[in-house]
């Protein structure tokens, strides 16, 4: 952590957490990799009951208000990795129902309820519902608004080609990389995108 003077209860939080790694990252110093793996155990059920926590909504979620179908995406696919169910207190269709209205009238899906339609939470939102994957988590998803959506955030190769993350928003790899993969995952013409945004061209001349 860089020390700039300034200490905050984040800052402290995060300089604690990090003396804790080092203190356990020394007792691998001079261990080959096989040695490491056998010492290690993934602690599974703490594992689990932290990830159900995070699925009730507490007040320090107000922080990533606009982040809501991330924290579905990181839990629910982890939950998946685990091969763990989610928690009775909240069902699955209860986070289907919580996505389905951050979706967007007008396609795509916003970072909460009635926020506006942005690639990076309608990738979070896909593949969380993709992850579920039952007849409810797919069919909330509106197809022909999401491809809508996508095609109105290409811009065109003449004018500098790629995908908007958002009306307005920043253009760049993240929104690429977004709306291809949300349109892989349902089966949606990918082609067309691609051309009318120039996209292969517009990623090679991002390379540094």
């Amino acid at each position: 952590m860089i020390e700039d003077g300034l200490r905050t209860p984040t800052s402290e939080a995060q300089h604690s957490l990090e003396q804790h790694l080092i203190s356990i990252l020394k007792d691998f110093d001079g261990s080959t990799a096989d040695q490491v793996d056998s010492s290690l155990e993934l602690v599974r059920a703490r594992h689990v009951e932290y990830l159900h926590e995070g699925l009730r909504e507490r007040q320090h979620h107000i922080a990533l208000g606009c982040s809501r179908p991330w924290l579905c995406y990181w839990i629910t696919h982890s939950l998946a990795l685990l091969r763990a169910a989610f928690p009775s207190s909240v069902p699955q269709i209860d986070v289907v129902n919580f996505l389905r209205a951050c979706q967007s009238p007008t396609g795509g899906f916003g970072g909460g309820p009635s926020q506006l339609p942005h690639l990076a939470p309608t990738y979070a939102a896909v593949s969380t519902l993709v992850t579920i994957g039952d007849e409810a988590a797919l069919s909330a998803i509106d197809r022909v608004s999401l491809l809508a959506f996508v095609r109105r955030m290409c811009v065109p190769p003449e004018a500098g080609g790629g995908i908007a993350v958002s009306e307005g928003g920043e253009v760049d790899c993240r929104g690429c990389y977004t709306a291809i993969a949300s349109l892989h995952m349902l089966n949606l013409d990918k082609e067309e995108v691609l051309e009318c945004s120039g996209m292969a061209d517009f990623i090679s001349r991002c390379q540094a």
